[in-house]
């Protein structure tokens, strides 16, 4: 099994993250598996493992840097402290301008 980002419900593709983290623990899945689930499932699924899925030296270095474990609570999987994605640090400020601009039509 793994975690989409697809539009659903809310208006724009990652939001139901939020919303399907909560019900795959809500069926019994513990943060562990729903971790998997996001990051190590989809590398295997696309045959990119040898690339992304983990945290190592000669993979994708795209991360979420997050304010607490994940593995003692699916809702710290929402608690972004930082992104790290092409190389490009993002901290939770700039992560915040960002949504900002991309509300208000104005892009990245």
């Amino acid at each position: 099994m793994m975690t989409g980002t697809d539009g659903g419900s809310m208006t724009a593709p990652g939001l139901t993250l939020r919303q399907k983290f909560a019900e795959l623990a809500k069926a019994g899945f513990s943060p562990l598996k729903i971790l998997q689930m996001t990051t190590i499932n989809p590398a295997q699924y696309l045959g990119r493992e040898d690339a992304m899925g983990t945290v190592e030296p000669g993979r994708s270095a795209d991360l979420v840097v997050l304010d607490a474990n994940p593995l003692d609570n699916v809702e710290n999987l929402h608690r972004i402290n930082a992104v790290v994605r092409a190389g490009t640090h993002y901290s939770a400020a700039e992560l915040a301008t960002l949504k900002v601009r991309v509300a208000t039509g104005r892009g990245c």
